[in-house]
């Protein structure tokens, strides 16, 4: 605990509460600790990674910050499961997986039950009197989109923007969350910033859903408060459908949503 405490002042501001789970994950999986799992994966060993539905936000940001203060990063492959390890392995592993010993981290960043809110909702109610406001049929209606955005109000800003035109849309603060997503249900289009705070960017999130032969044909819209940063995109060889940069204007991004869903309608109708 202390080689991790010690660990985690150089890494940044990673709280007590993020480094005992990541202890508590690394124990679960049947190590002494998160210290033994940086030295395995610094002899070479990969390891499977899995993240629990439920955690704070913050957490992948600040287990990102553990992995490069380790040496370690994420990869994803084609199935998109995420793996961990050191450059050099993870990019043999990705090559050929014969050869390599797996082991697996589960269910890291764990929400305990006494942490989890339940929110209560209900009708909202005044004097007695109900107000059904008029429903419009937006021109993106039955569109599904899901956004990649370690912003929190950049995502609502997004959402509103579809959702206002019809689109069922759900928000990912990290890829490692927007790979489930993927896995569940996956979207008509995505919506990405380029930068995210998590081990992997919005370019590797990219790269690994389209080397899935069931996704390859989703468009990915980036979107970026960083103009310089398309020149990552560019640079890996990523053909995006539409590029923006923030702030974006709704009528914009609505308009690039359908031209891309009405285009790739037309491409499967034939």
């Amino acid at each position: 605990m202390n080689t991790l405490a010690t660990s985690r002042a150089h890494a940044g501001s990673v709280t007590d509460d993020t480094v005992e789970r990541v202890n508590e994950a690394s124990r679960h999986a049947g190590f002494d600790g998160w210290q033994e799992v940086v030295r395995g994966a610094q002899q070479g060993r990969i390891f499977s990674v899995e993240f629990a539905a439920r955690r704070p936000e913050s957490f992948v940001r600040e287990f990102a910050a553990l992995l490069r203060e380790a040496g370690l990063r994420f990869t994803a492959d084609s199935c998109l499961d995420l793996f961990m390890g050191t450059n050099d392995a993870l990019d043999r592993f990705v090559r050929n997986r014969a050869g390599f010993a797996i082991s697996r981290i589960d269910q890291l960043g764990l929400v305990p039950e006494s942490d989890v809110v339940t929110a209560l909702a209900g009708a909202s109610r005044s004097a007695g009197i109900r107000q059904t406001p008029s429903k419009r049929v937006g021109k993106l209606a039955g569109v599904k989109v899901l956004i990649l955005d370690d912003d929190e109000v950049s995502r609502k800003v997004l959402s509103a923007a579809l959702q206002r035109e019809g689109c069922s849309v759900r928000t990912a603060a990290d890829a490692e969350s927007a790979f489930a997503v993927l896995r569940e249900s996956p979207p008509h289009l995505v919506v990405l910033d380029i930068v995210l705070g998590g081990s992997l960017d919005g370019v590797d999130f990219c790269r690994a859903m389209h080397s899935n032969s069931a996704l390859s044909d989703i468009p990915a819209i980036f979107v970026s408060g960083h103009p310089q940063s398309q020149s990552r995109v560019c640079g890996a060889g990523i053909d995006p459908a539409q590029y923006f940069t923030k702030p974006v204007r709704s009528a914009s991004l609505c308009t690039a949503v359908m031209n891309l869903v009405q285009a790739r309608h037309a491409i499967l109708a034939h």
